[in-house]
C-alpha cells in the first residue's frame, strides 16, 4: 500500500510548441523511459530539457517547467487509503509571478545562506600562472580541458580511487563550464583561485568513473568524437594519452589506431586500460555510448574535488602544452 512518485532528470518536449500545461506530440528519452516504468508508478515529475509540458503516458501524469522556476508543477493525487494507488490525478503548471510580498521570514534566511554561502565560494584553492581556455586549436584542444583531464587522472590514479591510466573530459555534457583567468587588475593575487571560480569551470557536480576498457573500446570511444553527430565533440585527454585523426575521412573511421598511444606506446586492441570519465557520459551521455560497456568501475572523486586538489598540488598552475591531439586535413 504506497504511493510511488519518481522525480527524474531526463525530459523531453512538445514537438512544434505548446502551451506549458499542453502535451503535443512529447518527444524525447523521458517518453521512452515512462513507458517501461511498472504500473506502480503514479506520477512522474522530469527535468533536463526546460520544456514545459503535463502529459499522460500509459495513465501516469508526466509533467515538467520550463526553468528557472518561471512555472511550478501542482499535482493532486486522489489516493485511495487501502490500496495505496490513486484513483484520479490532475497536474498544471502554474506560473510564477513577481507580485507577491515576500515573506520576511524568508527572506532573512536567504540572507543568511548567501553570505555562508558566500564564505565558501571565496575560499582560496591555489594559483593559476596564466589564463586556462576554452579557445579551440586546429585539432580541437583546450588548455582547459587537458587541465581538466590531467587532474581527473591524478585523482583517480591511485589502486583506491580506481587505478586510472588515461582520463577524459567532455567539452559539453557534464562538462566546462567557461574559463579559468587572470584578471588584470594589479592585485599581486589576481591569479589566485577561489572555490567559487572552480565551480563556474566545474559547475555540474558529476562523479568521476573509472572502468576498464579494451584498446579496441579505446579506438571506438574516440571515434564517437564525430560518430553519429553532426559537429565534433573533441575530448580533452590526460598528459600521456595521445592520437591523431585525419578529418577528411568519414565519421566513424577517422582514427588509425597505430596512432593511438598511451605514454608513446600504442594501445594494444586486446590490451585493457583503466579509464576515467565523468558519470555523465560514463553511462552514454553525449553519444559516448562504448563507455557503458565499461566494466570493473569504480567511483569515489568528484569531479570539482579532482580540479581543486590538481591546482593546489601545482600551484601555480600552468596551462597544459598542446598536441596531444593531432588533426591531418
Amino acid at each position: 500500500m504506497r504511493t510511488i512518485v519518481v522525480l527524474i532528470h531526463q525530459g523531453g518536449g512538445q514537438t512544434g510548441g505548446g502551451l506549458p500545461n499542453q502535451c503535443n506530440n512529447l518527444a524525447g528519452p523521458i517518453k521512452d523511459i515512462v513507458a517501461k516504468f511498472d504500473p506502480e508508478v503514479d506520477a512522474v515529475i522530469s527535468g533536463h530539457t526546460h520544456n514545459p509540458y503535463i502529459c499522460e503516458i500509459n495513465g501516469i501524469p508526466v509533467t515538467q517547467t520550463s526553468g528557472h522556476t518561471r512555472e511550478l508543477t501542482r499535482i493532486k493525487l486522489t489516493i485511495d487509503r487501502a490500496t495505496g494507488n490513486p484513483t484520479a490525478h490532475q497536474a498544471e503548471n502554474i506560473t510564477v509571478t513577481h507580485d507577491i510580498e515576500p515573506n520576511g521570514a524568508i527572506a532573512a534566511l536567504r540572507r543568511e545562506s548567501d553570505q555562508y554561502a558566500q564564505r565558501l565560494l571565496d575560499r582560496p584553492v591555489g594559483l593559476i600562472h596564466r589564463d586556462l581556455t576554452t579557445i579551440r586549436n586546429a585539432a580541437g584542444e583546450s588548455t582547459i580541458a587537458h587541465a581538466l583531464a590531467d587532474g581527473r587522472l591524478a585523482a583517480t590514479s591511485s589502486p583506491e580511487t580506481g587505478g586510472a591510466q588515461i582520463a577524459i573530459q567532455p567539452p559539453y555534457g557534464g562538462g566546462i563550464g567557461g574559463d579559468l583567468l587572470v584578471h588584470p587588475t594589479g592585485n599581486e593575487m589576481s591569479n589566485l583561485v577561489t572555490h567559487g571560480k572552480a565551480l563556474r569551470v566545474v559547475p555540474f557536480s558529476n562523479m568521476l568513473v573509472t572502468m576498464t576498457l579494451t584498446g579496441a573500446q579505446v579506438e571506438r570511444l574516440l571515434e564517437q568524437q564525430w560518430c553519429g553527430q553532426s559537429t565534433a565533440r573533441v575530448l580533452g585527454v590526460s598528459k600521456g594519452f595521445t592520437f591523431t585523426y585525419d578529418n577528411a575521412k568519414p565519421a566513424c573511421d577517422k582514427i588509425d589506431p597505430a596512432t593511438i598511444k598511451l605514454n608513446g606506446a600504442v594501445v594494444d586492441p586486446a590490451g585493457r586500460y583503466r579509464v576515467t570519465a565523468n558519470s555523465f557520459i560514463a553511462t552514454g551521455g553525449d553519444g559516448f555510448s562504448v563507455l557503458t560497456e565499461g566494466t570493473e568501475r569504480v567511483e569515489k572523486v568528484r569531479d570539482i574535488e579532482a580540479f581543486e586538489s590538481h591546482i593546489r598540488a601545482n600551484t601555480p598552475l600552468q596551462p597544459p602544452a598542446l598536441g596531444r591531439i593531432t588533426r591531418l586535413n
